[in-house]
């Protein structure tokens, strides 16, 4: 299917109020499309959307783990942002094709970038599959995202047979960069910290060799690695499965020259959802330009950073001037973290006025600032209800619970939010004092090792323990600045 987009100089979009065409929204299933694309190609990009989100399903239930095969359906539809001209693109990416990125509160979203060629479908199902593993597997490392969404970009599809097939690599580009790139062993591709100071490209390339070569040579251990990822609240820990790792490079170069590389096919039910498209108000336009901006931002070298700053910080004041309670300019405004007490207070109150059932702005209004405690009670006993699982939901709820000395109930909720993706010293912290309150010392001991940074950690502590009534540390042998 071909999907002709304009071509044109490089110019970043604007919203109808600035100037812009018009901007819609197309929505589907599991997709959300907001372009300023004509709506014929755009329904047909969703309908794509849709196709590869459902072989790239197939292809992960059989090759991942039980707890990913049974993972939860999707509760929201991922945004998805498509721009009309390659001047546009060029303009927010520069080089590059997409992204993929989940803030807190804010919702998932994904950018892409040129689909009418084989390499921008590439990037385009490269970051899909980021999305997909963020669903199922919210904290996967970053050598297995990488590799995982490697492997699953070359998903392709028969849809007249509805049959996905997948695991195709090129022997003689894989040669090639074993012959010529830069050697990168599997020890630099699990440790988090190499991922930024080296080439992204060849790490890229190395940890889909390697995730090729587990799904095809070590099956078992890969499928008991990623349900340990559901259940373990080490990582490192769940590497055990693949039991001696040592031989993994040599292993790793020999697999690089196979004669051939195991393809993978099974059946796909093709979607046949119908695509809704809809008008886009500036003021979501707004918010999505903005939104835009900030995905690419961390991308983009630092002396640059200040226009498109400014830019996104525009297009938010302009989406709440429109509209005061518009949830994406909110969320990103409150995401800056440089919102005063009485503005945060006044945004969050709108926002749950306007819109009792949007779990996030309950979620919002439960961190504002200096926020009396009924009203804190009110705001998190409202999230729970609507969201109880979703992980910053879980947060919240722990520390509601630690903060009415419900230790084990503060513990089994800070537990799945770990597991859920919430792993910063704030929940580590958490943890701590809810361990060490249930005289669970070498729990809570390991909790207090964990971060790099003891000194960040002990203040996230103070700043709990502050609003305990009778805080008790019960554990001896806690190191000395935790006393």
């Amino acid at each position: 299917m071909a999907i002709t987009l304009l071509a044109g100089c490089a110019t970043f979009p604007v919203a109808g109020d600035e100037g812009g065409p018009p901007w819609i929204r197309v929505n589907t299933p599991h997709f959300s499309l907001a372009t300023d694309m004509k709506p014929e190609p755009a329904e047909e990009l969703a309908h794509m959307l849709e196709d590869w989100w459902a072989a790239m399903s197939v292809a992960l239930a059989s090759t991942a783990g039980q707890s990913v095969r049974a993972a939860k359906p999707q509760t929201e539809p991922l945004l998805v942002i498509a721009l009309r001209s390659q001047g546009e693109r060029e303009a927010v990416h520069y080089r590059l094709g997409g992204v993929f990125t989940s803030f807190s509160l804010v919702p998932p979203a994904m950018s892409i970038g040129n689909i009418d060629e084989a390499g921008g479908r590439e990037v385009l199902k490269h970051e899909l599959a980021h999305a997909l593993l963020h669903q199922r597997l919210p904290r996967i490392p970053r050598w297995l995202t990488e590799g995982m969404a490697v492997y699953l970009q070359t998903a392709a599809l028969d849809r007249d047979r509805q049959i996905a097939l997948w695991g195709t690599r090129s022997i003689s580009e894989t040669h090639n960069v074993m012959e010529y790139g830069a050697h990168i062993s599997t020890k630099s591709l699990l440790d988090p910290k190499r991922w930024a100071g080296m080439d992204a490209g060849l790490m890229e390339f190395r940890a889909g060799l390697l995730v090729h070569m587990l799904i095809n040579q070590y099956p078992d251990a890969l499928t008991c690695y990623l349900d340990r990822l559901e259940a373990d609240l080490d990582l490192d820990g769940a590497l055990s499965c693949f039991g001696s790792r040592q031989n993994w490079d040599f292993e790793l170069d020999d697999y690089a020259y196979s004669v051939s590389f195991p393809e993978r096919q099974t059946r796909y039910e093709a979607s046949d959802a119908e695509a809704r498209t809809t008008p886009m108000n500036d003021a979501d336009t707004h918010a999505v330009l903005a939104l835009l901006d900030f995905m690419v931002v961390s991308t983009i070298e630092p002396d640059f950073r200040p226009p498109r700053i400014e830019r996104a910080r525009h297009n938010v004041d302009r989406a709440l001037a429109l509209d005061p309670t518009n949830p994406l300019a909110a969320m990103l405004l409150l995401a800056g973290g440089e919102v005063d007490a009485a503005r945060w207070d006044g945004l969050t109150r709108a926002m749950v006025t306007s819109n009792d059932g949007d779990w996030r702005a309950w979620v919002a209004r439960a961190r504002t600032p200096n926020l009396p405690g009924i009203e804190l009670q009110q705001a998190t006993a409202r999230a729970r209800a609507l969201a109880p699982e979703e992980t910053e939901v879980l947060r919240l709820t722990a520390f509601d619970a630690l903060r009415r000395q419900q230790w084990a109930e503060a513990r089994t909720l800070g537990i799945k939010a770990w597991l859920g993706g919430a792993t910063d010293d704030f929940d580590r912290a958490t943890l701590f004092v809810a361990s060490a309150q249930l005289g669970h010392c070498e729990e809570a001991l390991n909790w207090a090792r964990s971060p790099a940074e003891t000194k960040k950690l002990n203040e996230t502590l103070l700043s709990i323990q502050a609003q305990l009534d009778q805080p008790r540390r019960p554990c001896d042998g806690a190191p000395a600045d935790l006393q």
